[in-house]
């Protein structure tokens, strides 16, 4: 956002700055040099390491709150649920006492887009023939299983030949959570 340059100045500013103010104390040049290093870097550490990651992950779980709220809102509209697709949200009771139920996990289906072909496997689309893809899925280990079952029997009875989705390969705890149900 501010470039090199301004960073460069900012950081001399400071270090400038508190190496002046051990210079007034009394201190050499060189320590005070090294004092001034040594303050700057425990300061960015701060500011950086501590502070501001704190910052960040409440704006970005404020986010995703206003996110979720906002596709939420309206299910059909924002998760294409038309003919042949369907989203389910899976709901357990809720463990504090102002909500009866939470939401512990959701999943869309919907038809394979061959023209975007994600997956890249448009080469196959005569072998595969319908097919469906889990899109959007987040969901609690406990739930995963009945929400999958529940995507199978929308898939078998919409005609689809084969259900797909797609996982990254370091995402160990989906990958074995998929391949258990």
């Amino acid at each position: 956002k501010f470039g090199y340059p301004s960073i460069i100045l900012v950081l001399t500013i400071a270090l400038t700055t508190f190496a002046h103010y051990f210079l007034t104390l009394g201190f050499g040049y060189v320590y005070a040099f090294a004092l001034s290093v040594a303050l700057l870097g425990v300061s960015l550490y701060l500011i950086y390491g501590v502070i501001l990651p704190r910052y960040n992950n409440r704006l970005i779980i404020e986010e995703c709150r206003q996110t979720v709220k906002r596709e939420f809102s309206n299910i059909p509209e924002n998760f294409n649920v038309k003919d042949g697709n369907c989203f389910f949200l899976a709901t357990e009771k809720s463990k504090d006492l102002e909500s009866k139920e939470e939401i512990a996990g959701c999943v869309n289906v919907k038809h394979y887009d061959w023209k975007k072909d994600l997956l890249e496997i448009c080469d196959y689309q005569e072998k595969l023939g319908k097919v469906a893809i889990l899109d959007f899925m987040t969901v609690a280990p406990i739930t995963v299983k009945k929400l999958l079952d529940e995507a199978k029997a929308f898939c078998k009875a919409h005609s689809y030949d084969y259900l797909v989705l797609s996982c990254y390969p370091h995402n160990k705890p989906a990958l074995t959570m998929y391949q258990k149900a």
